[in-house]
């Protein structure tokens, strides 16, 4: 069962973390721990739970914690709660840097525990509807725009919205990327504020991936075009359309058949949960700590 969470983050983010472990595990099986006492007696109050103000006192009392703190103390945080004896889900990305991210799976290993990042994207219905269409992709069109909020300002915005897109990209495509041309520039923040990658694979594929924190309105969707097909999801709706054409020139369209909402509900609630009962193993997507792993 989760018994553990680690809560020191943006208070919008860190309720909804409180409120998601208190209704599936019980108030009595989790922990709010914040450095910021007045901020784990919040959650705590709200959600239920005993406070804590130092990860040290978790340590045999709880089997698992959720990292929601800034990006830039994932390390620091994941790899104390791991030298604890706790398995760990980071929320995404993994980590600011590649070091941190390696240092991360390095602990995990060391200490024989469990190591998950919450790329929980991977789970919307229109992505795991995609996964099962996709034959062999060719180009990928993908805008992920939102509009400016004070959050997540420690690391640019590869690091806090396209990493979404490039986890699904690369796991679409199945192969790394040989060729990869970026810009970015910084508007509001110290960081790059928005950007546009493109990727090319060794197979013949394309992906172009534009993100942004400035937008004045938020945008979520993918486009794929393979052999005589085009396929778009719109993230947001989680729902997607096909448009094809057949062997006699016949154009068809149709909606993308999409995972049911109600079973994608208990494959990324659940998931943290099966692998806690699995062999203990280190599990990053693929072995790739930089390009975030997934739940």
């Amino acid at each position: 069962m989760l018994r553990a969470l680690r809560w020191w983050a943006a208070a919008l983010s860190g309720a909804i973390i409180c409120a998601w472990c208190a209704i599936r595990s019980g108030r009595n099986w989790w922990r709010p721990v914040d450095a910021d006492a007045a901020k784990a007696e919040a959650g705590a109050a709200e959600f239920g739970g005993a406070v804590l103000t130092d990860i040290a006192g978790l340590r045999g009392k709880a089997d698992a914690a959720i990292v929601a703190v800034p990006t830039t103390l994932h390390a620091e945080v994941g790899c104390a709660l791991m030298e604890a004896g706790l398995d760990v889900l980071i929320e995404k990305p993994i980590a600011s840097t590649v070091a941190e991210a390696e240092r991360l799976v390095a602990t995990a290993a060391a200490h024989g525990r469990i190591l998950q990042v919450g790329q929980l994207e991977r789970f919307n219905p229109a992505v795991m509807a995609l996964a099962k269409a996709v034959r062999v992709p060719l180009f990928f069109e993908v805008h992920r725009l939102s509009v400016f909020a004070p959050r997540s300002l420690d690391v640019d915005v590869v690091l806090d919205l396209m990493i979404h897109d490039l986890d699904i990209v690369l796991s679409l495509v199945g192969e790394e990327p040989n060729e990869v041309r970026a810009a970015g520039i910084r508007i509001l923040s110290e960081k790059v504020d928005i950007a546009n990658v493109r990727l090319a694979f060794p197979g013949g594929c394309v992906a172009n991936l534009t993100a942004s924190r400035v937008s004045t309105e938020k945008v979520r969707k993918l486009r794929l075009f393979q052999p005589h097909e085009y396929i778009s999801i719109d993230y947001a709706r989680q729902d997607g359309m096909v448009i094809g054409v057949d062997g006699r020139k016949q154009v068809s369209f149709g909606p993308l058949a999409a995972v049911k909402r109600s079973r994608w509900r208990r494959s990324w609630t659940s998931s943290w949960m099966r692998w806690r009962r699995a062999q203990r193993r280190v599990w990053t997507g693929g072995g790739n700590a930089g390009a975030g792993g997934g739940v």
